[in-house]
């Protein structure tokens, strides 16, 4: 008996891809309609991901955001990527994003969006990337402060190598 072959082609993703980039529409009680996503491309993820790290840093150490707010934010910049919505909602600065996230709150919709339009899972594998990527970004800020004491350690313990290789080097300044 034959096996069977079971490896995945490229067309079989880039179908898969396909129908992971396709909007759909929710129609409200108000009979107005809503373009999404239902599943959030991971590419999409990545790009928002991106674009709150840019708003934030650009505000500096001193910005100071309750967990409530940031979570706000974070769904805030969810409905500007996964939806229709991501072609007028066009505020660069955290101000003006955040003038805008007021307004989707303060209309209603910011709470049927996030209860009957987006899946739960959809929103938590925001959160999950978001996590990921922090983690990453920890675990290489301790790697790097680690590489940084095992240097400084190696030129305590090998002062007089470092300190003759520069006495040799200016030697060879003054000959040449």
């Amino acid at each position: 008996m034959a096996k069977k072959n079971t490896d995945i082609k490229f067309s079989t993703m880039k179908q898969k891809a396909k129908e992971v980039n396709l909007m759909e529409q929710y129609a409200f009680d108000d009979d107005t309609t809503l373009s999404f996503y239902p599943i959030f491309p991971p590419t999409l993820i990545e790009e928002m991901i991106s674009n709150i790290s840019t708003v934030l840093t650009k505000e500096g150490d001193e910005l100071q955001l309750s967990e409530d707010m940031m979570h706000k934010f974070i769904i805030f910049h969810c409905i500007r990527k996964f939806t229709h919505l991501s072609k007028q909602l066009k505020a660069e600065t955290f101000s003006g994003q955040l003038t805008e996230m007021e307004a989707i709150i303060d209309s209603g919709y910011f709470e049927k969006i996030v209860d009957e339009v987006f899946l739960s899972k959809e929103i938590h594998k925001v959160f999950d990337a978001m996590t990921k990527i922090s983690s990453n970004y920890m675990f290489l800020e301790k790697m790097t402060q680690k590489m940084h004491d095992e240097v400084s350690k190696l030129e305590l313990k090998n002062k007089h190598i470092f300190e003759n290789l520069n006495l040799n080097k200016s030697e060879n300044n003054v000959v040449n």
